[in-house]
């Protein structure tokens, strides 16, 4: 005589083996997410701080250009003051030049 099982039966007795798998890969994937999500976030935080140091060191840089410029500029309007001492000169004072040119 051969056994059979009905349909109803044999859903039941793997139900709770197929919860049991899918909540272990409902837990799988969650850490999954959970891991992909940090990274993520750590990489984002990475970019970040490399465009802070970016930013800092090109703010250096300029400030160092600027004032490399300005000191370019004392020296020829002393002399040209020193080569025609007779001539007038503009009663405004010279504003140092920027490497950047900003309309701020």
């Amino acid at each position: 005589m051969r056994a059979t099982f009905s349909r109803r039966r044999g859903r039941h007795v793997l139900h709770w083996l197929q919860r049991r798998v899918g909540s272990h890969d409902a837990h799988r994937r969650e850490r999954i997410m959970k891991g992909k999500t940090t990274r993520l976030l750590r990489i984002l935080s990475d970019i970040r701080h490399a465009q802070r140091c970016t930013a800092l060191r090109a703010a250096r840089a300029a400030a160092e250009a600027d004032a490399v410029l300005a000191q370019q500029d004392d020296p020829k309007s002393e002399a040209r003051d020193d080569a025609a001492p007779e001539a007038e000169t503009d009663d405004t004072p010279a504003v140092p030049r920027s490497r950047i040119g900003s309309a701020h």
